[in-house]
């Protein structure tokens, strides 16, 4: 695993690895012996040679969660000339995502003015508001509220998409509970759609995207 730095920033480029396994014990010894040279920074993963599954995604965001003083900027397919999986807001002022490492259980909830990131469930009965985009590695069944509070540009993904209600900008929609897979839902033509969230890539193909019929009406 080799640290890179360009314009663009600092990047931690994995390739030649075989497996998931490999790589995520390969990246947590190059941040534990880095981290105190790393200071505070914000790092790119560029993954060559494998795919971003969910799993993979979301090990390498719960890694991250160990280094409080280094963030995760986002992961990229590499190489991809479309850039990385960005966990930061377009756009929407300075904040920096926000990551929570924790199921939000019915009552409570969790707001950010940024991109928002989720490693865990979202009970019915809890809510999540951003400014950004919305990511769930887990259940989402409870209420999600994202490009906060006019942004119709956001998108709202999770491994398991079951929403009680989700908004963005200010297009709304009930879920209707059937979920299973992982999914995004966005904006389109004033209304909320959503589509297989398969290659985890928010730049997905959009001809296979238009092939999946609608779950969700938006009002």
């Amino acid at each position: 695993m080799e640290l890179r730095g360009d314009r663009d920033g600092l990047k931690l480029v994995a390739k030649g690895y075989h497996n998931e396994a490999e790589l995520l014990t390969d990246l947590v010894a190059v941040l534990e012996s880095r981290a105190r040279f790393l200071g505070e920074a914000r790092l790119d993963v560029v993954v060559e040679g494998l795919p971003l599954s969910p799993g993979l995604l979301q090990a390498v965001a719960e890694i991250f969660t160990r280094y409080p003083r280094l963030t995760l900027g986002g992961v990229q397919l590499g190489p991809d000339p479309r850039g990385p999986i960005r966990l930061s807001p377009r756009g929407r002022g300075a904040a920096t995502p926000l990551v929570v490492r924790r199921t939000i259980r019915s009552g409570q909830r969790v707001a950010h003015p940024g991109d928002l990131m989720v490693v865990g469930d979202v009970n019915p009965g809890a809510d999540l508001v951003a400014g950004g985009d919305i990511f769930v590695f887990g259940r989402l069944q409870g209420k999600a509220f994202a490009g906060q509070p006019r942004s119709t540009e956001c998108r709202i993904y999770a491994l398991d998409l079951r929403p009680i209600q989700i908004r963005i900008g200010e297009v709304w929609a009930v879920g209707d509970q059937a979920g299973g897979q992982p999914e995004y839902a966005e904006v389109e033509e004033g209304r909320i759609v959503v589509r297989p969230w398969a290659d985890l890539h928010r730049y997905a193909a959009w001809t296979e995207g238009r092939t999946h019929a609608p779950r969700v009406s938006g009002s």
